[in-house]
């Protein structure tokens, strides 16, 4: 049975993510520190940038969630209604990710950053 208010299994296919056993962007010797502070920048590259034309819906979603999941944890609040579109768009995408750690969120943003943004630390 599917969850009242649960993404489909067709809506979360689209909101698919790398699977982890994928090189992390951290090695042992990476520090939390050094981590939050990888992730601070890659945020303040994001606000800083201006829109790229070319990043799907998708992909902006991913970077939202990822953020999302990164600063806040798990998704927070009910699901928005059926004509609140953009909002229950980002809700759907950041509950896709509940239960993933803050560490792990913040590779992934960076991870996704640095896919579409090869210089953004240069």
């Amino acid at each position: 049975g599917n969850v009242k208010g649960a993404p489909t299994a067709r809506e979360t296919e689209t909101l698919s993510f790398p699977p982890h056993q994928r090189q992390k962007t951290t090695t042992p010797t990476t520090t939390m520190a050094d981590l939050d502070a990888r992730f601070n920048k890659a945020v303040q590259f994001v606000r800083n940038s201006p829109a790229d034309p070319n990043a799907t819906n998708d992909h902006k979603l991913k970077v939202y969630a990822l953020y999302k999941q990164a600063t806040e944890g798990n998704v927070k609040g009910d699901r928005p209604g059926m004509l609140s579109f953009e909002a229950r768009a980002k809700w759907d995408a950041w509950k896709a990710l509940e239960g993933t750690d803050k560490e792990t969120a913040q590779e992934d943003y960076i991870e996704i950053i640095s896919a579409a943004n090869p210089n953004w630390e240069n």
